[in-house]
């Protein structure tokens, strides 16, 4: 998945809710000695006229969170009901871009790819590179596939400056008027130091 870059061109603000997977060697997979990664499951709730966003993900019965975002700030909710600042986390990061010049106001390249559906929605695709840590998922270079009516990234196959890789796509999406607290940031409250309350691996 899974934003800060709102103020996409042409795009229409709506509320949107986002089912994905995303896998591949930058995902822990709870077993050291696999070099497949793991597997991500993620529910990502837009604002359609801010930038918020909520990402509800699950890596395991265990490692499971949620996290919260809105412009500069982040916060991570654990399971437990403790929270912390999230701003580490790539995760929901690069949620929507610009459907014009997507790439431009980040200061890296990209290129069209064409047109394809994913999940019964029109997407765009464009192919980036040098990115930094300023793709989806904190990603380098690669693909991704923006939704044609909102900018929301639905799908994306990338590798980060480590050389992990990622890939993610969307299974639904759905239009929908999400609740305004639905998106409001709780309050970090300490830190996690012994990984006990199942968030200690950065999904």
């Amino acid at each position: 998945m899974m934003l800060s870059c709102i103020g996409a061109s042409a795009a229409q603000a709506t509320d949107l809710r986002v089912d994905a997977v995303l896998t591949g060697t930058g995902i822990p997979s709870g077993m050291e000695s696999s070099r497949k990664g793991g597997t991500l499951v993620e529910t990502v709730y837009v604002s359609g006229d801010s930038n918020r966003v909520r990402v509800d993900f699950r890596l395991s019965s265990r490692l499971r969170g949620r996290i919260y975002r809105d412009g500069d700030h982040s916060v991570l909710r654990l399971p437990s009901g403790r929270t912390l600042p999230a701003n580490w986390l790539h995760l929901g990061a690069r949620v929507r871009f610009p459907l014009h010049a997507p790439c431009f106001h980040l200061g890296f390249v990209c290129h069209k790819q064409g047109e394809r559906e994913i999940a019964g929605r029109r997407v765009l695709g464009w192919r980036y590179r040098e990115a930094g840590r300023q793709g989806p998922q904190g990603t380098d270079q690669g693909t991704f596939w923006l939704d044609a009516k909102t900018g929301v990234v639905l799908a994306f196959e990338g590798r980060d400056v480590a050389g992990l890789t990622y890939v993610m796509h969307a299974v639904a999406v759905r239009d929908s008027t999400l609740p305004a607290q639905w998106f409001e940031l709780p309050k970090p409250a300490g830190r996690n130091a012994s990984g006990a309350d199942g968030a200690s691996r950065q999904p």
